[in-house]
């Protein structure tokens, strides 16, 4: 596994933020964006990675449409790519590549990321990946080689298909609030992630950038472990990928909730 990892290896990239308006056609069937709609020229390098700088030309409310909001959006290709270089076995079918070739709208105000992950599911889970990737920091993105979820039922729960909208950072006021304060953020179609939804995101994020997010915080996740805990995931570093549970009433300056945009 680890041979494979190395020769699919991508080259480390650097997906800068693109400066300026990004002009969408919001008249697309579905409430979508075409992944080919961006008028700026960076935007348009690779239909694959599409880093949108601030949403123009329609009603943002709740969000201000002066404000930059940032989306780093990966397509069937990257993720497959991506996967590759990770050893994850999951594919895209021909119509799964043609319909996620357009991007939902999603309203928010701070950074995202946004990917799809397949229908054939089977096996994109925690323990899976654990197997894949290891416990080695050495060899990153890894896991902390922490055992007391290798028997819990939320670790074996693939994740869902279609695509994830996450935040790339912990809400500034969810820090040190227990895993309820997402019941004030719901309005705002804000949720709790699932555990696999965030390892995803910041293992893919990783193999294409060479950046660690969420290096010093965690976030709450929807995923109960036993002892009615609930999963928090976070603390990306030098000594692999955490993940902890906790009581809905624990609060940590250093825990807060990474959100999931549901519209």
């Amino acid at each position: 596994m680890e041979q494979s990892r190395r020769e699919h290896s991508l080259p480390i990239r650097n997906y800068h933020k693109v400066a300026g308006p990004v002009t969408y056609d919001f008249t697309t069937k579905g409430n979508s964006i075409p992944a080919k709609g961006a008028s700026h020229k960076k935007a348009q390098k690779s239909q694959n990675v599409f880093i949108s700088g601030p949403i123009s030309g329609r009603s943002c409310s709740p969000v201000d449409c002066d404000t930059p909001v940032h989306m780093i959006s990966l397509f069937p290709a990257e993720v497959e790519r991506r996967f590759a270089v990770l050893g994850i076995p999951h594919r895209f079918s021909e119509a799964e590549i043609a319909e996620f070739a357009t991007i939902p709208i999603v309203a928010a105000n701070v950074e995202m990321i946004a990917f799809p992950t397949p229908q054939a599911k089977r096996g994109l889970n925690l323990l899976t990946l654990r197997k894949i990737l290891g416990t080695n920091p050495q060899k990153p993105p890894s896991f902390f080689d922490h055992p007391w979820y290798l028997n819990e039922a939320f670790a074996e729960q693939d994740c869902e298909a279609g695509w994830h909208f996450l935040y790339t950072s912990v809400l500034p006021d969810s820090l040190s609030q227990p895993v309820h304060y997402i019941d004030s953020l719901r309005n705002s179609g804000l949720q709790l992630p699932s555990a696999i939804e965030v390892v995803l995101m910041l293992f893919l994020h990783f193999v294409g950038t060479g950046e660690q997010l969420l290096q010093k915080k965690h976030t709450w996740c929807r995923d109960r472990a036993s002892l009615n805990r609930f999963v928090t995931v976070g603390a990306f570093g030098r000594n692999g990928l955490f993940l902890s549970a906790h009581p809905a009433m624990y609060a940590s300056r250093g825990l807060g909730i990474c959100a999931r945009v549901t519209r």
